[in-house]
């Protein structure tokens, strides 16, 4: 495959839940004519891959029938939103997250939270010993897999929401050689929630039926207010990158609003002008008519 990009690439996929990141990486890699890479950097991995996280959503849909469960996750009950947030973010912080750990999926010690917390501005600076990468929760087991990257001049992929620029991580001084690429996927807000609720219950059935084998759900935010905030904070980014680039990143937008359809490229920067698209795109005026279960 011929590329433009003779040194490694950074690619940040950003996006609101269900916009559909984790496919727009195949269509920004064919559109650039670069090597789809394995190397992904996505925290939300590492929590849901945890065996603590696992374990307490498995508690908690046991304390209920699956009726009650499914009709809680199609209300985006508050309640449910506030525990599965707990859950995640107290995997996130307070577990062993290394995978070689023995201690994999325990709750940390109080030496090793001090360790955790000690270490967190250094992880993406320091080398640590093997043994020392053991002692450390999710957040900074993320950040050293992303140095290991660095250091190896290795390309890769970075997901996240979007709601603010990642200045922390384009000033890493050895990205200064990397092609670094941001690209967003545009689906009508309106048919996002409904996708979301759809996701939620259908993994939720699947853990249900079979919870050593499945993914354990999560609950993304079903609020209309509060998801459109979020998604209007994501145009917002997105469009001052645009009005500030200068050439020095290449930013995409595709269109992902046709279902099992590959998505359409409506922005690149350096061939396009029409940088208001994803308002029309997003549509965050519009009042979304309350679905049906």
């Amino acid at each position: 495959m011929s590329s433009s990009f003779k040194n490694p690439y950074l690619l940040i996929t950003m996006g609101p839940t269900g916009s559909g990141k984790s496919s727009l990486i195949k269509s920004v890699c064919e559109h650039l004519k670069l090597p789809i890479t394995k190397n992904k950097i996505l925290i939300d991995d590492l929590v849901v891959d945890n065996p603590y996280y696992k374990k307490k959503v498995k508690e908690f849909l046991d304390t209920k029938s699956h009726d009650e469960l499914i009709k809680l996750f199609e209300t985006g009950d508050t309640d449910l939103q506030k525990t599965f947030n707990n859950f995640y973010f107290s995997t996130r912080s307070q577990t062993f997250c290394y995978k070689s750990s023995r201690y994999y999926g325990q709750l940390l010690t109080n030496d090793d939270i001090q360790f955790n917390k000690d270490n967190e501005k250094l992880t993406l600076t320091k080398d640590f010993a093997y043994e020392e990468n053991k002692r450390f929760n999710c957040n900074n087991t993320n950040d050293i897999k992303l140095k290991k990257l660095i250091d190896k001049h290795k390309s890769f992929v970075l997901e996240t929401m979007g709601t603010s620029f990642p200045d922390w991580l384009v000033k890493i001084p050895k990205l200064a050689n990397y092609q670094i690429i941001f690209a967003i996927p545009g689906v009508n807000t309106c048919k996002l929630l409904t996708r979301n609720k759809t996701r939620a219950i259908t993994t939720l059935k699947h853990f249900l039926n079979d919870p050593n084998n499945t993914e354990p759900p999560r609950l993304p935010t079903v609020d209309e207010r509060i998801y459109k905030t979020d998604v209007k904070q994501i145009i917002s980014t997105f469009n001052t990158m645009i009005k500030q680039n200068n050439k020095k990143y290449r930013l995409l937008i595709f269109n992902n609003n046709i279902d099992y359809q590959p998505m359409t490229l409506v922005y690149d920067s350096n061939s396009s002008n029409n940088s208001n698209i994803l308002e029309t795109i997003f549509d965050t005026n519009t009042l979304c008519k309350r679905w049906e279960s």
